[in-house]
């Protein structure tokens, strides 16, 4: 395996969860508003506690730490794109194998075929 395959799978593996926390983040951050909404309006439907200050309901906490989490899993999805950007530079830039190449020595009869390990190297400027 090349060293560049290395990367680019490392490059891929990170892209696919950079996709999985932005799709969930966006869903949790969805729900939270929307379960947050819900609860301000029904809170508005009720009554006031005794000091004339509103208190939060089941809805409006569960909404908040959907939207917090939400957010946050959006905020971690950016890292993961930026890293698997850098990857799969590094996985064109660099490229390093060990492969077996063949080679037809000189002979009188007959021609055979001789495997010999060469190692690979390419760096782009």
């Amino acid at each position: 395996m090349r060293i560049s395959d290395v990367y680019m799978i490392k490059s891929q593996h990170l892209k696919t969860a950079g996709w999985i926390l932005l799709g969930s983040g966006i869903g949790l951050t969805g729900l939270g508003v929307v379960l947050f909404a819900e609860g301000t309006n029904a809170q508005n439907n009720n009554n006031y506690n005794n000091n004339g200050y509103s208190t939060i309901n089941s809805q409006q906490a569960a909404g908040a730490v959907l939207l917090y989490f939400g957010v946050l899993s959006l905020l971690g999805s950016i890292p993961l794109f930026i890293v698997s950007r850098a990857m799969y530079k590094r996985a064109i830039r660099y490229s390093a194998s060990l492969e077996m190449e063949k080679t037809i020595p000189v002979q009188i009869s007959g021609i055979p075929v001789q495997s010999f390990p060469a190692l690979n190297f390419k760096i782009s400027l």
